[in-house]
């Protein structure tokens, strides 16, 4: 998708909804969603200087389809996006609501949660994805659709004796999470 306004807000909707599955669909008053400035101006099309024109503007189109939204700076420079109990229920209203995610996300839970049952659900919505091992010190393996128009997002998985879990990324957040601290191996 290319960068601009609607993005960043398909983007932040994406992580509500995936958040509200992580929650079992219970919210309260408020979600807000984190983003670093060089995230911020890579979803929306800008440089990091123009952020908070760029934002200021990207407030008010998002309130013409979730209702209130507020934008946040957090000490750390993070730009948060909070979205209010409404557009929450705009949200889930809206999305499709993917199997797919909600039986990913059911069973990373599970404690004994393998690969192979990662790799079943990803068939089972197609059989055209890449399962790849990554050299990474945080992640085991990468797995995403060739079809992007499927599911945009890689999920990064780990599997140890704490269990399992995933980290489902943009390609600009794996670029700079595993290729730029990584030099790029993959196996």
């Amino acid at each position: 998708m290319e960068s601009g306004k609607d993005y960043l807000l398909k983007n932040l909707s994406d992580s509500i909804f995936e958040m509200m599955l992580k929650l079992d669909e219970q919210h309260n008053s408020s979600m807000c969603i984190y983003y670093t400035q060089e995230l911020a101006a890579f979803l929306l099309g800008c440089k990091k200087e123009e952020l908070p024109e760029k934002l200021n503007e990207f407030k008010t189109y998002a309130e013409k389809k979730l209702g209130r939204v507020d934008v946040e700076t957090a000490s750390d420079n993070r730009y948060g996006i909070r979205v209010y109990s409404n557009g929450i229920d705009i949200i889930m209203e809206s999305n499709p609501r993917r199997f797919f995610l909600r039986q990913l996300i059911d069973t990373i839970r599970g404690r004994n949660c393998t690969l192979e049952q990662i790799k079943e659900i990803f068939a089972a919505e197609s059989q055209d994805y890449v399962c790849e091992e990554i050299d990474d010190s945080e992640f085991q393996y990468v797995v995403y659709f060739k079809d992007e128009s499927i599911d945009e997002y890689k999920y990064c998985f780990t599997f140890d004796v704490m269990g399992s879990y995933y980290h489902r990324l943009i390609d600009y957040d794996f670029d700079t999470i595993v290729h730029a601290s990584h030099e790029g191996h993959l196996h």
